[in-house]
């Protein structure tokens, strides 16, 4: 990535992916904080400063599915949970690279998306899909 222009006006439609990847990761993050805090029982601040400590995400996901199987005491609701944690387990890495990429355009025009020296170009169909999956687990996560 020697010979790379930096700018961030790519084409709409990927800029727009990336946000809606964004922000919708952000609310998944925050309805497993939520969920963290309706199973401690606690005030809504109280809780919510408890699950905003607790980092990074796999430590997260790990608290939740502690706390599920302790409040709940159901097997199938914890293997359903368990299910539902894992999938936004599967989902971090692709968000990461996403999200914490360097973007650039070499002179060529070709869009580069590089994370820990891997070039995972950027293509339009990843990114509506992984949106895609975000947004159904936000859904579920919801429902819990």
């Amino acid at each position: 990535m020697q010979n790379v222009e930096f700018r961030d006006d790519f084409p709409d439609d990927i800029l727009k992916l990336v946000g809606q990847i964004t922000i919708s990761f952000g609310q998944l993050e925050y309805l497993l904080k939520l969920t963290i805090k309706r199973l401690l029982r606690k005030p809504f601040h109280e809780g919510m400063g408890i699950a905003d400590s607790i980092w990074p995400i796999r430590n997260l996901l790990r608290e939740a599915e502690n706390l599920f199987a302790i409040r709940v005491m159901d097997q199938d609701a914890e293997t359903e949970f368990r299910k539902l944690l894992d999938r936004v387990e599967a989902l971090n890495e692709p968000r990461h690279r996403i999200i914490h990429a360097v973007w650039a355009m070499p002179p060529s025009g070709a869009l580069l998306r590089v994370r820990k020296g891997k070039n995972y170009g950027v293509k339009k169909g990843e990114l509506q899909s992984l949106r895609l999956e975000i947004r159904g687990v936000v859904r579920d996560l919801e429902r819990f």
